[in-house]
């Protein structure tokens, strides 16, 4: 059926090169060949938990989701897709990201709100990604410490963090994994701190930190 609504070749631009596709098919092939999970990365998920296994499930299917959304999108409006080429469809390091796992991060689950203990004098560390940053308590004054030991406070009430101009907490253009609109931090009133992730990438924290939440 899809096929049928394929009446002109689809056009994507993706690393400064134009490729088309003539049909699913081809959608499909090149897709495959994109998001294959190397047999490395297999060997490591193997090693995880239960918990941990089912947050990489659902981080696939987000994924999934995302691309029938992008797919679903580019039938009814021709042109649209191209508003997707910086996301987590096209990106060489989707997967990887996904299924990076170190012995000392998970991911948070994708749009959920997870409660984290952060008392004064405190910090947690925190990965935008792939990249390695802090979130630290000054007695109730909270700021992020990038990778370049950068500091951005946070404000009362909801942070956003990302590369879009509209967010609380912008963060460099260079961070081209990290989304546009990555996460939601809100300090809370008892030394804990809201997060929600709402990034293609990912946002990790110490795995011990996403068990307590979880539980």
């Amino acid at each position: 059926m899809l096929n049928k609504l394929f009446t002109k070749a689809l056009s994507l631009e993706v690393g400064g090169q134009t490729i088309s596709f003539n049909t699913i098919a081809e959608v499909e092939f090149a897709l495959s060949g994109r998001t294959d999970v190397p047999a490395k990365k297999i060997a490591e998920m193997v090693a995880l938990s239960l918990q941990e296994l089912r947050l990489e499930a659902k981080a696939i299917k987000n994924v999934e989701q995302q691309f029938v959304e992008v797919l679903s999108k580019s039938i009814e409006e021709p042109g649209s897709i191209t508003k997707y080429k910086d996301t987590v469809i096209f990106d060489s390091v989707i997967i990887e990201q996904q299924a990076d796992k170190t012995n000392e991060f998970s991911r948070l689950p994708k749009g959920e709100l997870l409660n984290i203990s952060l008392g004064a004098g405190q910090r947690i560390n925190l990965r935008f990604s792939k990249h390695d940053s802090q979130l630290a308590n000054d007695s109730g004054n909270y700021r992020i410490i990038d990778d370049q030991v950068r500091d951005y406070p946070l404000q009362d009430g909801k942070n956003i963090i990302g590369r879009d101009s509209l967010c609380n907490v912008v963060v460099d253009n260079i961070y081209r994994d990290v989304s546009r609109i990555h996460l939601i931090i809100e300090p809370l009133d008892d030394q804990k701190v809201r997060f929600t992730d709402l990034s293609s990438h990912g946002t990790f924290l110490p795995h011990r930190h996403v068990s307590a939440a979880l539980s």
